[in-house]
């Protein structure tokens, strides 16, 4: 999904191929059209096949074969049933706002707004349907609706939008299909489907729900580490961009620049007053131990999930991240340890506050951020830059920013979507996400680029390493024998034994896992 980034700016006029299709909501009215097919670009960032001349001449690049994702020869009539949260007015409500055009939405900007209204008008006239949302209150509430309708056999809905760990139930429950098993026109490997959230949410070799273009929640979720830009020239910091292209946007990095920034009043007396390197709640070194590449569980090709945290890096990320204690100024919102530089009256707005108010070198918050009020409400003037969550050291070679699985959603279907009719679900959902690639994804990203804290519109190529670094993990989604917030706990308190908390609780993680593979059918 996210890989669309590299052709932001070539394919931002470019609609994708519109296929002729003919029928309707179930009635059996079908109209056939000639076959049509779409070719699926070339991927970004995969390396092109080489075919070396036997002469010894350069070798010679060659063009990977076009692969072409054939749809059914059909359009629909009716309505597309979305279940699924609804808040237009707060991108940190986090319900779906970019599902269907609404023109009174506080929260989203004009052009976003039409390109939600022509995304779903271009669906509609090449297969036929209107996109319904339907609004789910919340996630357990979502979970008991669907999982009644589809025990009573019922077609309420054609496609929902869910915390990742209620679509995991459905799933054990036998109610949504799997891509594999029943939605045959969802074309997996392509661009507009997250490939990160395919491979790291799959379960036992199977992708039961899914992350596409047609959503940007996820993409709002995704933790990023802002910082002030006119801060960086005040201390005479390196640029941050720079270190990003070079590689070297590192943990050792973020220490070396949060120190120099960090600095007392004048009275001793360490308080949000004061100048911080970091601000932010708990999550910050969570954050950065997903940064370095680590997860704590996956499952292998085989479909086996096991616990992967005690990675061979643990100890000099343990040693690393705890450094960051006496420069952050943070808030707890976990229920571990005490606030620094915080009494009990104190909020987290007020943490975000002193961020806003030029009092913070870096803040760690996730994208929605960037548009929402929260980090410019302060300060009209306030300049920030964005940056993905630092890697362990310099020879770690990717980056890895994590979503933040408590708000995160995943796409799921119903065994009973479309009457029953998953051909239907699939090739629906499947061009809805296609056509979304070129027209509410790239608006989106333009949109992240300039945000009104922006001062200069940030680069493509930032921008393009943020979004391919997004990752994903099944640990932290499921939350197994409170792993997570275990981590937490101890970097927040400064503690760098992470072998005694893994032994202690790493045996009743595995038991939930094997529990939970167990249910599914």
């Amino acid at each position: 999904m996210k890989k669309v980034l590299a052709l932001v700016l070539a394919l931002l006029m470019l609609l994708p191929v519109l296929v002729a299709c003919g029928g309707d909501n179930g009635s059996g009215n079908e109209t056939t059209t000639e076959p049509s097919t779409t070719t699926k670009p070339t991927t970004p960032g995969v390396t092109t096949p080489t075919v070396t001349d036997t002469s010894g001449n350069e070798p010679v690049v060659t063009d990977p074969p076009k692969v072409e994702h054939v749809y059914p020869d059909k359009t629909y009539g009716g309505s597309f049933r979305v279940l699924s949260k609804v808040n237009f007015d707060t991108a940190t409500a986090w319900g779906n706002y970019e599902i269907v055009y609404k023109e009174d939405a506080g929260l989203v900007a004009t052009e976003l707004k039409e390109a939600i209204r022509n995304r779903n008008d271009q669906l509609k006239n090449e297969l036929g349907v209107d996109i319904e949302q339907i609004n789910g209150t919340n996630d357990s509430s979502m979970y008991t609706t669907v999982q009644r309708s589809v025990a009573r056999g019922n077609d309420e809905f054609d496609m929902v939008i869910i915390k990742t760990e209620y679509a995991a139930q459905l799933a054990q429950k036998g109610h949504v299909a799997s891509i594999q098993d029943g939605l045959k026109y969802i074309d997996a490997d392509a661009d507009y489907y997250d490939q990160r959230a395919m491979d790291q949410l799959s379960i036992k070799g199977k992708n039961y729900f899914f992350v596409s273009d047609i959503t940007v929640v996820n993409v709002d979720a995704t933790w990023l580490f802002y910082f002030n830009v006119d801060l960086i020239d005040e201390y005479k910091l390196e640029n941050p961009y720079d270190l990003l292209a070079d590689g070297n946007w590192t943990i050792d990095k973020l220490l070396e620049m949060a120190e120099k920034a960090t600095s007392d009043n004048g009275d001793d007396v360490w308080t949000k007053d004061d100048n911080w390197g970091i601000a932010g709640h708990g999550f910050i070194p969570t954050s950065m131990f997903f940064g370095a590449g680590m997860q704590i569980a996956k499952a292998d090709e085989t479909g086996k999930i096991t616990l992967t945290m005690n990675d061979s890096r643990i100890s000099e990320f343990m040693q690393k991240a705890t450094q960051i204690l006496p420069y952050w100024a943070r808030y707890s919102i976990h229920g571990s340890g005490e606030p620094f530089g915080f009494v009990a009256g104190d909020n987290y707005n007020e943490l975000t506050q002193m961020y806003a108010q030029g009092r913070t070198l870096f803040m760690g918050e996730v994208l929605a951020q960037s548009r929402d009020s929260s980090l410019g409400a302060a300060n009209e003037d306030l300049s920030i830059g964005m940056l993905p969550t630092p890697k362990l050291n310099k020879e770690q070679a990717e980056y890895y920013t994590p979503v933040t699985s408590s708000v995160a959603t995943v796409t799921c279907v119903p065994i009973t979507a479309c009457g029953k009719d998953l051909d239907k679900a699939s090739h629906i959902i499947d061009r809805w996400a296609a056509i979304s690639e070129t027209t509410v994804m790239n608006v989106y990203i333009e949109q992240c680029q300039k945000s009104r804290y922006v001062k200069d519109p940030i680069s493509p190529e930032v921008i393009e390493t943020i979004f391919g670094a997004i990752s994903y993990d099944l640990g932290d989604a499921f939350g197994w024998g409170g792993l997570t917030k275990e981590l937490q706990i101890i970097l927040y308190e400064g503690d760098t034994d992470f072998a005694s908390m893994y032994k202690s609780k790493a045996p009743a993680a595995q038991t939930k896992i094997d529990e939970f593979i167990k249910a599914f059918k």
